[in-house]
């Protein structure tokens, strides 16, 4: 069994979160166990949440995620 990667707010501050290569987003910040994703990616200027547990590596400045990039959207969760 192979676990997330550990991250930290300084992690992903900068990082991008990608999915079989299709870029996501843009990380904003870590919040608990969800990765909050920057409003400036987002269609409707909201904030947008991803579950950190869909984080399979993180290499260099790149996030990959262990689901596909229309699964990752679909995944996402709206602020509250």
């Amino acid at each position: 069994t192979t676990s997330s990667p550990q991250l930290s707010h300084n992690d992903l501050f900068t990082r991008f979160p990608w999915a079989d290569g299709v870029h996501v987003g843009t990380v904003d910040h870590l919040e608990g166990e969800r990765i909050k994703m920057a409003k400036s990616d987002s269609v409707d200027g909201k904030h947008r949440y991803l579950p950190a547990g869909l984080v399979a590596t993180v290499e260099g400045d790149t996030i990959r995620l262990s689901a596909t990039g229309a699964t990752a959207v679909d995944l996402f969760e709206e602020a509250e």
